[in-house]
C-alpha cells in the first residue's frame, strides 16, 4: 500500500511485507514505514494485528476473530517529515487458516495484517495489507485427494466451536464448504472440511452437513503424522466415509445441525479472553492464541515477538518447520511458483478445483 498523507498533514503509514506469502507455523515479516506530517507527532505505540477479513454478503467485508495482536514499540515522537522504519517478525499458529487452496483462492475471504498508529490528539493513520497463506505440504495431499474425487468448493466459513476428535488452540476454526462428488449428487448435499495442524501432525475433520452427527465421534476425524501424509491412501479413505456418512439418517433441518458448541462469532471489537491485550510499554507481548501461554514460541517459529522489536535491517528468523519442507523436486509450478503433491505413488496428477459456482 502507497504512502497516503492524512488530511491536516498528519503523519501517514505503510507496511511492507517481506514476502506475502506464508505457511501456518512460519512467520509474517516486514518493515511498517513511518513518515512524519506537516509538524511534529507523539506516537502512543505501534500495534499489529492478523485476521481474517469475509465478504459479508452486500458488497462489502467484515473482520473475523483476530489471530495475534501485539504493540511494535513503544511509544516516540516523530518529527516534522521525519521518516521511521520498524522491522517485526511474527510467529504465525500452525492453526492458522489458509487463504489458496490448489493454487486458487478460496473464495470470499483474506487474511489481513492490519498496522495501526495512535497518535495523540491526531487522527490516528492505518494500513491493511493482505497476506498469502498455503496450505501445509501434509495438508495439500489431502486437498490435492478432495479435488480429484470430484468436490466442488461452494464458501468458507470461520465457526467459533471446538471439532470433534482433536486437540485445537485457536477458538475458531475454518471450514470449507464442498459440493460431494458427482457420484454422490443426490445422496449428500453438502460436505464441511476442516483442518488443524501442530508441529508434528496434521489433522482434519469431515462433515455431512446434512446428516445426523455419528455416535462414532472419531467418524470422519483423521490424524497423521506430517511425513507420513504423503503415504496415505486419501482417496480411498475419504470414498469410505462419504459411503458411511451417505448411510447416516437425514437432519430435521436444512443443512444439519451445527457442530456441538458452535456459536456466532462476536462482532469485531468484542470484549472477550481472546485475543490478548497489546502490552504496556516495557512488558514482553501476551503469548498469541494457538501458542502456550507459559512458554515462547519455538526458535523455529521466529521466537514470540520482541519487545521492543529488532533494530531496523535485522533479518527474521526463518528456518525449517515440520509440515514444510523444501519443495522436492517435480513440485515447482511455472516461474517457480509452489505446485501441489501429485498424489501417492501409482496416482494421476490431481486436478484443481474448479472456479466456484457463480
Amino acid at each position: 500500500m502507497s504512502y497516503g498523507q492524512m488530511a491536516g498533514g498528519a503523519p501517514s503509514v505503510d507496511t511492507i511485507l517481506s514476502e506475502p506469502n506464508c505457511k501456518p507455523g512460519g512467520v509474517v515479516a516486514g518493515k511498517v514505514h513511518l513518515r512524519g506530517g506537516s509538524g511534529p507527532a507523539e506516537v502512543r505505540h505501534v500495534t499489529l494485528a492478523l485476521m481474517p477479513r469475509m465478504q459479508d454478503g452486500y458488497g462489502g467485508e467484515t473482520a473475523g476473530p483476530e489471530v495475534y495482536r501485539g504493540a511494535l514499540t513503544r511509544g516516540f515522537r516523530l518529527d516534522s517529515g521525519q521518516q521511521r522504519d520498524l522491522s517485526f517478525s511474527i510467529p504465525l499458529p500452525y492453526e492458522l487458516p489458509f487463504t489458496t487452496v490448489l493454487g486458487h483462492e478460496l473464495p470470499g475471504f483474506t487474511i489481513g495484517m492490519c498496522t495501526e498508529v495512535d497518535l495523540a490528539g491526531q487522527r490516528d493513520p492505518g494500513d491493511i495489507d493482505p497476506i498469502s497463506v498455503e496450505p501445509l505440504e501434509s495438508q495439500q495431499w489431502v486437498l490435492a485427494a478432495v479435488a480429484k474425487l470430484g468436490f466442488q468448493i461452494t464458501n468458507v466459513t470461520f465457526e467459533s466451536s471446538k471439532l470433534r476428535g482433536v486437540a485445537q488452540h485457536l477458538p475458531f476454526h475454518q471450514e470449507i464448504h464442498l459440493n460431494p462428488p458427482p457420484s454422490f449428487q443426490g445422496r449428500i448435499d453438502k460436505v464441511g472440511l476442516a483442518f488443524v495442524a501442530s508441529p508434528r501432525a496434521m489433522a482434519f475433520v469431515l462433515r455431512a452437513e446434512d446428516r445426523e452427527p455419528p455416535q462414532d465421534e472419531s467418524s470422519g476425524v483423521f490424524e497423521v503424522p506430517h511425513a507420513e501424509a504423503a503415504e496415505a491412501d486419501w482417496e480411498a479413505k475419504i470414498s469410505q466415509w462419504l459411503d458411511a456418512a451417505a448411510a447416516l439418517p437425514r437432519s430435521s433441518g436444512p443443512g444439519g445441525p451445527p457442530p456441538q458448541g458452535q456459536a456466532p462469532l462476536p462482532p469485531p471489537g468484542s470484549p472477550g479472553a481472546f485475543p490478548p491485550p497489546a502490552p504496556a510499554p516495557g512488558q514482553q507481548p501476551a503469548a498469541g492464541p494457538g501458542y502456550p501461554s507459559n512458554a515462547p514460541a519455538p526458535a523455529a517459529h521466529g521466537g514470540t515477538p520482541s519487545f521492543p522489536p529488532p533494530p531496523p535491517g535485522a533479518p527474521p528468523a526463518h528456518s525449517s518447520m515440520p509440515g514444510h519442507g523444501a519443495q522436492p523436486a517435480g513440485m515447482q509450478g511455472p516461474g517457480g511458483a509452489p505446485a501441489y503433491p501429485s498424489g501417492p505413488a501409482g496416482h494421476n496428477a490431481a486436478p484443481g478445483f474448479p472456479p466456484p459456482p457463480g
